[in-house]
């Protein structure tokens, strides 16, 4: 059975006043706020680094409404990994909800974990929950980092 669009109600959400429109400078304005170091890559996206990972801030959709973030781990897994890879990553969705994190196989046939989430923000947002929303993202990336690190401990690397 499935339903009759038009059964379905309208978007009236209206946010709390002031409302403003999410852009690449309000990005880089709550960043520089949050006193988290950025940088714009060749493409135009905004990225962070952490140790062990990085966090791309980027506007998607036909009218750049839909803030995203996705968090790229560094460490990389042997393909053969994926099945434990998922395991653990299918533990974490139980448990948080989010970032939502899957797998990829990249071109070098490596495989990377991502990590992502999204906003639709078509009707603008509060700018206190612009930044609040930023702010629990990154803490929610960072404590994914973690968890996932107690989870598949890194290899130790010999030193140089």
């Amino acid at each position: 059975m499935s339903i009759d669009p038009s059964s379905i109600p309208s978007a009236n959400f209206v946010p709390a006043a002031p409302v403003i429109r999410p852009s690449q400078e309000l990005i880089k304005q709550v960043l520089t706020e949050l006193e988290v170091n950025h940088f714009v890559d060749e493409e135009g996206d905004i990225g962070a680094p952490w140790e062990g990972f990085r966090i791309y801030f980027m506007l998607k959709g036909e009218k750049s409404e839909i803030y995203t973030i996705r968090m790229f781990l560094d460490r990389e897994f042997d393909v053969t990994d994926k099945p434990r890879v998922l395991e653990i990553l299918d533990d974490w969705h139980r448990q948080y909800f989010w970032p939502k994190a899957y797998t990829h196989v990249h071109d070098d046939g490596r495989l990377r974990i991502i990590a992502e989430s999204q906003l639709d923000l078509e009707p603008g947002i509060n700018r206190e929950l612009f930044v609040f929303t930023t702010r629990a993202w990154i803490s929610t990336c960072i404590s994914f980092n973690q968890w996932l690190n107690a989870q598949l401990p890194p290899a130790e690397t010999p030193e140089a």
